[in-house]
């Protein structure tokens, strides 16, 4: 899949000898970076490994989208994910999302995926409430904790395209964000998976066909209609990676 996907590794708090390990085995395109990461490290994460990054911002009340502006000259994307629940173990992954109203007029200095609590029943609702120019989800497609399912997948990037095309017709009309339609494209050709960490998966693909397996959008630009899957955080699925497994087209 590497040359028709991009590969992400997600990391939490990582230092510098995990961070060359990764990179070195992995060769990720996208580093991201699910900790307390402060600016400064994300700027030298990126220079030390030459990697592109995206900065995850837990969000459970506007005074933290905040936050964003300190990340716009040193990360390449943002990730704005629902904020751990008190007592959580993972920093990401709980499938709670946060309230969507609260992006209501916020101008991203970046381009962002947005996440936390996702799944095949209210992708759509989401898009249309934030116009988020991307979507991740993980627990979400999951029968059991770890546990990703085909047929869930399917149904999020199905739902998620159909928004998508709402999306796009509307900005037709002159009422919607060309961000959007834009980063969620008009459907896939070439599907696969690639490498994750902890047996998760990336999956990237491009214009053109009806179906495809994903667990996360990621657009490259509002002009560029490619699309990434980044699965990550301790999944069991069909990736290949720090974690083991194999990787194999979709």
């Amino acid at each position: 899949a590497r040359g028709r996907a991009e590969i992400a590794a997600l990391t939490v708090d990582a230092d510098d000898r995990i961070l060359a390990e990764i990179v070195d085995r992995v060769r990720p395109d996208w580093l991201q970076l699910h900790g307390r990461e402060t600016p400064e490290r994300v700027a030298t994460v990126a220079k030390r490994f030459g990697v592109k990054t995206m900065k995850a911002i837990g969000v459970s009340t506007a005074a933290d989208l905040a936050l964003a502006r300190d990340y716009a000259a040193v990360a390449d994307w943002l990730m704005l994910d629902a904020k751990a629940p008190k007592g959580a173990v993972l920093p990401g992954g709980n499938g709670v999302p946060f309230d969507w109203t609260i992006l209501s007029g916020f101008r991203s200095p970046l381009p962002y995926l947005l996440s936390g609590g996702l799944n095949p029943a209210n992708v759509a609702e989401a898009l249309a409430a934030t116009m988020a120019p991307g979507v991740d989800v993980s627990s979400g497609v999951e029968t059991a904790p770890g546990r990703k399912d085909a047929d869930l997948i399917t149904a999020f990037v199905r739902n998620a395209r159909r928004a998508a095309a709402a999306a796009a017709t509307a900005m037709t009309a002159g009422a919607a964000s060309p961000l959007l339609a834009g980063a969620l494209g008009a459907g896939a050709a070439g599907t696969g998976t690639a490498a994750g960490l902890g047996g998760g998966t990336a999956a990237l693909f491009g214009a053109g066909a009806d179906t495809g397996l994903a667990s996360s959008l990621l657009a490259t630009g509002a002009a560029t209609p490619t699309l990434a899957a980044l699965e990550g955080a301790g999944g069991t699925a069909a990736g290949a990676g720090m974690g083991g497994g194999t990787a194999a087209p979709f």
